[in-house]
């Protein structure tokens, strides 16, 4: 038991020194500017991924209930919304994932959410019936609940900007979604079967920006304080 006790002292104690490291470290004077442009992507990622499924709803039904199951569209687009509530219940996971970003550091949540947004949009984007559909779609769904980029916004920032940087990265990420009907316009070209397609630049932008969150991202001072 006194071993046990030591060791876990040992350990607080190695980790208290790297994380008064990382507190003492000095940062180049135009991280913030480079912090912001990785959150703003993130951002837009996020802001993708919750509303690219609504613009696509109807070639969702029409490839994998009417073409796939030979449905009406009404009956598949009822079956679908029905289909939607099965993620509802994962959610509930939210209470106990999120709070680990206390115990282990905003840094690798940032990572490890931007980086299933991609994966769940790269699903989306190879699905071929509405299993995979629905995989890529859950990820999604359960993974842009978490906002840690709005977090990092909040934490980075010092007490009299951090409601005008949170309204110019939101702005920006917002304007983004505009990427959605201009891919579809140059990607799709009218050819409805190719709305997958669309998918895949914003999954491609959420694993460069989780590569750069890796890289670049510090941990925030607000919590390693």
């Amino acid at each position: 038991m006194a071993k046990n006790v030591e060791r876990l002292q040992a350990r607080e104690a190695k980790e208290l020194i790297r994380r008064e490291k990382q507190l003492g470290a000095r940062r180049n004077k135009f991280y913030m500017i480079y912090l912001f442009m990785i959150l703003s992507l993130i951002y837009i990622t996020d802001e993708m991924a919750s509303t690219i499924s609504i613009q696509f709803q109807a070639n969702i039904v029409t490839e994998f209930f009417v073409k796939n199951m030979g449905m009406e569209y009404g009956a598949g687009l009822s079956l679908f919304s029905a289909i939607g509530f099965i993620s509802y219940p994962v959610t509930v996971l939210i209470i106990f994932y999120r709070p680990l970003a206390d115990k282990f550091g905003r840094k690798p949540f940032l990572v490890i959410n931007t980086l299933c947004m991609g994966l769940g949009l790269f699903l989306v984007y190879l699905s071929k019936d509405i299993y995979v559909y629905m995989i890529g779609g859950t990820l999604m769904s359960f993974m842009v609940s978490h906002d840690m980029q709005c977090v990092y916004i909040l934490e980075c920032s010092d007490e009299k900007s951090r409601a005008r940087n949170y309204a110019i990265v939101k702005a920006v990420a917002i304007l983004g979604t505009l990427l959605v009907p201009l891919l579809r316009a140059t990607l799709m070209q009218n050819v409805s079967e190719r709305w997958h397609v669309v998918y895949l630049v914003p999954a491609i932008i959420g694993f460069v920006m989780a590569l750069f969150a890796l890289l670049f991202a510090k941990e925030t001072n607000a919590f390693l304080t």
